[in-house]
C-alpha cells in the first residue's frame, strides 16, 4: 500500500493563477515548445508513462483519484488472466510509483483539473502529469546519459501527437 498519502489528504490546493496559467499554455503546441514541456492527460497516460520509466516533472489530481487508488491497493482484485489491468489497479501503480521516483503529487479541485483538461467533461478522479518535450541529460558515474532510454523518446513522440488539443 501507499502509506504516504494521509498527508495529502489534508493538503488539498487549489493551483495558484500563475500555476494555472502556465499549466494552460501547455494545451497549445506553442506553448509546448516555449515551456519544453507537454502535459499527459488520464490514468492511461501517466500509468504508462510510468511504466516505461519516461520521467514526470509534476502530477496533479483530486482528493477523490487518491481514495479511490488507496482502496484499490487495501482491496487488490485478480483480474482474469484475458482481461487488461483494471482502472483501479493502474490508478494504485501510480501512486506506488511516484512514491517510488519522488515525483511531486499535486491534490488539486476538479474544478482546475477541469480546466486543463483537453476533455470536454473529465472524470471526477482526473489526473495531468507535466514532462519534458526531450529527455534532460544527466551525469551518471562519469558518463552522459539521459533520464529516458531512446525508445521512451518515440513513446514521448507518441503521447504529444496522440494528445488532444
Amino acid at each position: 500500500g501507499w502509506e504516504g498519502t494521509s498527508h495529502l489528504m489534508n493538503s488539498l490546493t487549489k493551483l495558484s493563477k500563475s500555476t494555472l496559467r502556465s499549466l494552460t499554455q501547455l494545451k497549445s503546441s506553442k506553448g509546448q515548445q516555449q515551456q519544453g514541456r507537454f502535459l499527459l492527460e488520464g490514468v492511461t497516460m501517466v500509468y504508462e508513462a510510468l511504466q516505461s520509466k519516461f520521467p514526470l516533472l509534476s502530477v496533479y489530481t483530486t482528493e477523490e483519484f487518491v481514495t479511490k487508488a488507496r482502496t484499490a491497493a487495501a482491496h487488490p482484485s485478480t483480474p482474469a488472466l484475458h482481461t487488461s489491468i483494471s482502472h483501479a489497479a493502474r490508478s494504485s501503480f501510480i501512486l506506488e510509483e511516484l512514491q517510488l521516483t519522488g515525483t511531486a503529487l499535486r491534490i488539486t479541485d476538479a474544478k482546475s483539473l477541469a480546466h486543463l483538461s483537453s476533455v470536454r467533461t473529465p472524470p471526477p478522479d482526473n489526473i495531468l502529469a507535466v514532462a519534458n518535450l526531450r529527455p534532460v541529460p544527466v551525469f551518471f558515474a562519469g558518463q552522459l546519459t539521459t533520464t529516458a532510454q531512446s525508445r521512451n523518446s518515440d513513446t514521448a513522440q507518441i503521447y504529444r501527437d496522440g494528445s488532444e488539443h
